[in-house]
Parts: structure tokens; sequence; C-alpha cells
């Protein structure tokens, strides 16, 4: 029974009388199917102590005769509409098709689909091209034969990493729906497998571990169908006699053991293959994983990482050898990963790019490198974890913050400035080196070249070429705050609204490609700025190496390496969205960075970050697209910053 007949029941007991319209709303079918739901659920469910009655003008009610009857059947309705089965969504029959014609090996009639479902002929269809869709990222296609229906084509390595990533969240769909064996064999496969890596002193990653043992659950299933894994020659020999085959023979000798089932040679290489594949960044390191040598290919590969990040940020990593050591430890199991198209889950993505955000740039313009060697573009996901080691290095880097210089400027006498001098050393310790002092008559003789900050007890008329802020003789608790944030580079008005300037800001643009837009906001950029010929170049070589849309109806794109003399924002604001790769973008963010070393460059990418993922703010600035809002929301996200 399709679910929605048990949602209008639930829906009418819990809302009382609807119209056939919010009904059609609620349940997203027609108000046609609604009134044939109606008639069918009055036929079906006559026995339930209930009626859903019509009234001209009002709307559809259920009308009640016998309250214990239909309690008791309710009560059962409203647990069945979650064990019911019947797909019901386009998400849910993609899912369903995919997990049937990957379980089979014949064909199947698109008619069979359609009864099943409930669905036409030409839902099915709709259906089947989405089904497509996904079965090319495994690279398995859609077999058509007339009179006989369709059938999934391609390896069965590609076909079982096809049902891993299709039963996340549906895991029982392997098992036929039956959570209780499922969870039985969940059990024993996550013992065997802990036994096996304690025994053998192996690390795998905690969430890889959980994606190693769905992978063993579908092998176990397969092969009890006698589908076996068929390896290109070769294979066999790169992972005979290496960690990974010595630990799966363990695992399969003990997996044979528990569910009674022979694992041939090539299934043995599968499970190795998974567990380097498995290995992944700021794993806990084993006495016999120290010792793991890197190829030269993989020390050329990431020198060349570091220095496409040179030439785009200018931060140089290239002495950075944890950094280098990371990336080349990650950039092995990675290359397993790329060449077989395992996908490796990252939960922490969302955080990753929200709270590093130009160390996942940075992530994002290294792995363009992995796509010239080894051909396919990184994923989401594995860009995330290389956004980690970028992360780390940055705070390394930042961890000693220089101390500032400050000149302290009284009205007379050494006892007062001493004393402020004192306290200020004293609340201000960790953010200054030097403290100065002199009094207002003195000002003219003071050599402000190794000055930072000026702080002064008094008004100072004369021109002075730092920053002046004027303080008390007694510091109170939020004057102390706000000097600890201007020390550590953080006071006064939003730094972030520098970057922006109102002839670079262009509101109701009007284009049908990304291509268009890219052309338009860098030709209005190179009439504007003294930039070299080559810009318009630059920003087309990074929009081609990797998808430079930021999610919430933003892109940000830029060019391959920084050659701008200062950093700077340029504003396209279109009426209409344009397909930026496979998301929808209105609100482009043309951003130049700087070829000289930038202190604030993490300053900038964060406040940048802050407001592109507001999706209130991004929505209010394509309303009204006017440089005046976005200033707005510029301060306000500066605010923001503060206030945390």
């Amino acid at each position: 029974m399709d679910k929605r007949l048990l949602a209008l029941t639930v829906y009418l007991h819990e809302n009382g009388t609807q119209t056939a319209e919010s009904l059609a709303a609620e349940l997203k079918v027609s108000t046609k199917t609604i009134r044939n739901y109606i008639g069918e659920w009055n036929v079906r469910f006559a026995s339930f102590g209930a009626r859903i009655q019509s009234k001209h003008g009002i709307g559809y009610s259920l009308k009640i005769h016998d309250q214990e009857l239909f309690d008791k059947h309710f009560k059962d309705l409203k647990s069945d509409q979650n064990r019911v089965s019947v797909p019901s969504t386009l998400k849910e029959r993609v899912e369903y098709l995919l997990n049937d014609l990957l379980s089979r090996r014949d064909f199947v009639k698109m008619e069979a689909f359609s009864e099943i479902l409930f669905v036409s002929r030409k839902t099915v269809s709709t259906t089947v091209k989405e089904v497509e869709k996904i079965l090319s990222d495994y690279n398995l296609r859609l077999e058509k034969k007339p009179n006989y229906g369709i059938r999934i084509q391609g390896k069965e390595f590609d076909r079982r990493l096809c049902i891993a990533n299709v039963i996340v969240g549906r895991s029982t769909e392997v098992y036929g729906g039956d959570n209780k064996e499922y969870q039985e064999s969940v059990t024993r496969v996550a013992k065997s497998v802990a036994e096996v890596i304690d025994e053998e002193g192996y690390a795998v990653h905690s969430i890889a571990y959980q994606n190693l043992i769905i992978h063993i659950l579908i092998a176990i299933q397969r092969i009890k169908k006698s589908c076996y894994v068929t390896l290109e020659e070769g294979h066999f020999e790169q992972m005979n006699g290496t960690r990974e085959y010595e630990v799966a023979e363990k695992l399969v000798e003990k997996i044979n053991k528990d569910f009674e089932i022979q694992f041939p040679k090539e299934e043995i290489v599968y499970i190795a293959i998974h567990l380097a594949g498995k290995k992944s960044l700021y794993l806990p390191q084993y006495e016999d994983n120290k010792n793991q040598i890197m190829s030269q290919e993989t020390w050329v590969v990431v020198i060349r990482m570091l220095e496409v990040v040179n030439e785009a940020f200018c931060f140089d990593f290239q002495n950075d050898l944890e950094l280098r050591m990371n990336l080349a430890q990650h950039l092995e199991p990675l290359v397993i990963r790329m060449k077989y198209n395992m996908k490796l889950k990252n939960p922490l993505l969302k955080d990753i790019r929200v709270r590093f955000p130009m160390a996942y740039a940075m992530a994002l313009q290294a792995s363009s490198i992995l796509k010239e060697y080894y051909g396919s573009e990184l994923k989401e996901d594995e860009v995330g974890y290389i956004a980690l080691a970028f992360a780390l290095a940055i705070e390394r880097l930042n961890t000693n913050l220089p101390k500032k210089n400050i000149l302290i400027v009284c009205a007379s006498g050494k006892g007062s400035a001493k004393l402020l001098s004192y306290q200020y050393r004293q609340e201000f310790g960790p953010y200054v080196d030097r403290i100065e002092t002199c009094d207002v008559g003195n000002l003219k003789k003071v050599d402000f070249s190794g000055i930072d900050y000026v702080f002064t007890t008094v008004p100072i008329l004369e021109r002075i070429p730092v920053p002046v802020q004027e303080v008390k003789y007694f510091l109170e608790s939020d004057e102390i705050r706000q000097m600890k944030m201007t020390l550590m580079g953080e006071g006064g008005e939003n730094p972030l609204l520098a970057y922006f300037d109102r002839n670079l800001f262009f509101p109701h643009l009007k284009f049908e490609s990304r291509h268009d837009v890219i052309k338009f906001l860098c030709r209005q950029v190179m009439e504007e700025k003294e930039l070299p010929n080559t810009f318009w170049d630059l920003v087309k070589k990074r929009e081609s190496a990797a998808q430079t849309a930021f999610g919430n109806r933003v892109a940000m794109p830029h060019p391959w390496k920084a050659i701008s003399t200062d950093t700077f924002v340029c504003v396209g604001i279109l009426d209409q969205a344009v397909m930026w790769g496979d998301q929808k973008v209105q609100a482009v963010f043309l951003v130049s960075i700087s070829n000289k070393k930038n202190k604030n460059l993490r300053e900038f990418y964060q406040g940048m970050t802050g407001i592109l993922t507001d999706p209130e703010a991004i929505e209010s600035l394509i309303e009204k697209q006017t440089f005046e809002e976005l200033q707005r929301l510029l301060e306000k996200s500066g605010q923001k910053k503060t206030e945390g």
C-alpha cells in the first residue's frame, strides 16, 4: 500500500477538516489523486470504525463512529507508516531501482517497476534517467534490450562500490529489509575485523572502519550469490606480499569460519585494496607503520601541490616538513581510492569549510595537481581531509603571533607613565614586545618607525603616522578587551570593507552561463585595475581545474595564481541564477589575492566565509542588489565576529 494512504489517515486525524487542495499540497499529489485516495480508503478501511466524509465547500474530515476500534487500528497505522516500503518520492524510487538492479543479473521490464511502485511508465522512465546518472559515477551502465527490459552492466568491483554508497542510511536493504539479520551480521563482521586489526597492530581510521565493515558484508552476500570480483592482470602481484594482503588473509580466514563461506584469492585482494584505501590522515601510527616509505612520485606530487598553493596564496610551505609528511602519507591511500573510485565520507566536511575556509581553498587549489597526475577530480569529502593538513600548517605559522611595540602618551610625569607601563605589561604581556612612554610635549621627538600603536590618556592634536587610541588612566574591562583586539589586529571597523569598491560592484546582471559572467567581471576588473593581460586566462584555468561554486547560490572564482599588487573583490549579482557546475549561482565574488606576502589573508577568508555561508545575508543582497546593502552586511558580519 502507498504510504501516502496511511499518511492521509494520520494527517486528517491530527489536523481536522481539510480541503482537497491542502491535502494535495501536504501529500504532494493532485486533487484528483486525493479524491481517488479517499474513495480507496473508505473501501479498504471500512472495518476501522471510521469513515472519511466530504462536505461541499468545507472539505474532508475523519468521522469516527467506534473510538475504541479506531484507536486500535490507528496505533497500528502509525506503526505501519514507518515500516511501509513502497517508495513515493523520486529519491526513494531511485534508491529502490538501484537496489533492485544492483542485486540482480537478469533483465527486468519497466512495466514491472510501474506495477510495484504504483506509478506510470513515464514516471519510471524519469526515475531510470536519474539511476543512469548515478551509475555513470561508478563506471556502470544500463543495458536496454527490447522485449526483455533493463539490467546493469559493469564490473563486480564497481557494482559493489555503488551498492556500498547506495545503502548508506538504509543498510538493511542488502538483507531484504531484515533488520535483525543485518544487525547480527554487522556485529559478527565487526568482531572479526576488530580482533584481526588488534592482533596485527594495523591502524584503520574510525570512519573508514565502518565503511570497511559494509564492504565486507556486501562481499559476503555477493559471494553467496556466486558473484565474484574479477581483477585486472597485475593487481594480485601489486598487492601480494604487502602488509594489507597479510592482514586481509587473516581477516578472510576468520570470516570463512564465522560465516561458513569461502573467499577466493581475488576476494582477498579486494579486501586488501580496501584496507590500503582506508588509511587516512592523522591515524595513530603503529610500530610497523612508522617505516612507511613514500614513493618518489608521491614526493614530486606533494612538492607540486605546495608550489601551486604558493602561487595562488603567497604562502610558502616548502620548508614545513610536517605538512609535507602529512600530505605524502595521506596521498598513498588516496591514490588507491582514486584509482578504484572508492569513496571515503568526511562527516566534518561542513565544519571544515566554515571553520577553515582558507585551508579549504588551499586544498582545492592543491587538489588540481592530483587531477593532472591521476586523471580524476577529487571529491569534496577528500578535499576536506587535505584541508585539515593545511589548517594545521597555518596554525603552526600563527602560533607565535608577532608582538606589537606600543607608545604610551601621558600629560606629564615619569611616575604616571611608569605606572601605566607596568599596568599594560601585566594586562597585555603576550601581545606586546616593547613599551615606550613619553609626554605630549616630547611627542615630536619620537621615532615612529618601530612603533605599531599609540595609546594616550590625553588628546593628541598633531598628525601621528600610526593608529592612536585614547585610554583612561585606570583600564576598565571593556577597554581591556577592546585593546587586546586592537593588538591582535581585530579592532576597529570590519577590515573586510577595505577589499570592496563601489566601482567593482555590478548589480542586475543578465547572463545565461558562468563563462559569460566571469568574462564580464574580468573585463571590468582589468579596466579598473592595473593587471596583466593574462588575468582572464588565469581565472579560466582555475575554473576548469575545480568548481568554485560555494553553495548558498554563491561562487567565488579567482585566478590560478596571485598576480595583483593588492587583494580585492569584484561583485556581480544576477537577476536570474545560472548553473555553476552542478549548482545554481546568483551572487558572484571574483577574488584576486595580492602577490605580496599578506599577514591578514586568513582574516580575509574567515570574513568572506562568514558572509558567503549566511543564507539570510545572501538572500538580502540578491533582493536589494545595492553596494550599501553589501556594506551593511559586511559591517554586520564584522560585529558578529567581534561579539564572538
